[in-house]
């Protein structure tokens, strides 16, 4: 039985031609971003001689995330479905904080220190995954308790050749510094990759230690917003007699906002990217804002383009 939705609800058209052209160029846009991305993403990992190892792995990976996040965020907004869009802005934030924090300063100590600590938490979850250890048995013990524990598994593997091969590298002398830190601030709760040289205990003290604390109060609380689900009131409104409208799903209201802070994390993050470790390719990147960008980044912040759809009231 194929069940239609109520249209008021969950329009499965735009059904105005201004908004769906201004969504569409949204999304072009962060194509066009993410596609620059994608070059500069190639050029630094493949550059294995003039970046230290560890530095390139990492970088890449959180470039390759954003520029993921980018991918995503663009599709959403050429569908008008902008809230949803929130969870994926609030991880490129992230990345986009962490590239900062890599790129300035002690790159190769930091980088480590990720890659560490990334170690560190694959052990456990190896753990988790074998149920004749202890980690293993807790977990499934907590699973016995939960009431919709028989519609999922979790995989079971004997981990011991995994575990085994973690903490061998762990071992390595080059490793032994960072692996006694990370214990030590286990002991304390301060287990961030992060928290070694600056003390950062939370995003929020990461972001005022590169320089983002305005940023971070303005803008990433506000995604968190969506991510909790804290602010889901404000898409009722209550009328007369006993009425009430919805905001409709897939509302463009948001996508505006979202395009504009997509490519000023993403710009941001890939010039940081290029001017440390390959402002050969600066040039490039100066080339394509100008001709690009530019224009339509003042359009955005200047002119209301998409407004609020509200459904019918509903009784």
């Amino acid at each position: 039985m194929k069940i239609e939705p109520i249209d008021e609800i969950i329009p499965l058209t735009i059904g105005n031609p201004q908004v769906e052209e201004n969504l569409n160029r949204f999304s072009l846009l962060i194509v066009d971003v993410r596609n620059l991305g994608s070059i500069f993403i190639g050029e630094i990992f493949k550059d294995d001689k003039g970046i230290n190892k560890y530095v390139r792995s990492v970088v890449t990976c959180f470039l390759r995330q954003i520029i993921e996040d980018m991918d995503a965020i663009s599709i959403l907004i050429n569908k008008s479905s902008a809230d949803p869009c929130f969870l994926n802005l609030r991880r490129l934030f992230e990345n986009h904080i962490y590239l900062k924090y890599i790129l300035k300063e002690k790159c190769e100590e930091r980088a480590k220190a990720y890659y560490v600590n990334h170690l560190i938490n694959k052990r456990k979850i190896a753990e988790k995954e074998d149920a004749s250890t202890n980690q293993g048995k807790i977990l499934r013990e907590k699973l016995k308790k939960d009431e919709l524990s028989e519609n999922f598994s979790i995989p079971t593997k004997e981990c011991k050749s995994e575990t085994d091969k973690i903490d061998k590298i762990l071992q390595e002398p080059q490793y032994q510094y960072l692996k006694t830190e990370f214990d030590k601030q286990k002991e304390i709760k301060r287990t961030h990759w992060y928290s070694l040289d600056n003390k950062s205990t939370s995003l929020e003290r990461l972001s005022d230690f590169v320089g983002c604390s305005g940023r971070y109060e303005a803008l990433y609380r506000y995604f968190s917003q969506y991510s909790h689900s804290e602010n889901e009131l404000d898409n009722i409104d209550w009328q007369e007699a006993g009425q009430a409208r919805l905001v409709q799903i897939r509302n463009p209201e948001h996508a505006q906002l979202i395009t504009q802070l997509t490519l000023t994390y993403g710009l941001d993050s890939f010039r940081i990217a290029i001017q440390t470790l390959k402002p050969s390719c600066l040039k490039c990147f100066t080339q394509f804002y100008k001709e690009n960008i530019e224009f339509n980044s003042s359009e955005l912040r200047n002119k209301k383009l998409i407004n609020v759809i509200w459904a019918s009231p509903m009784t």
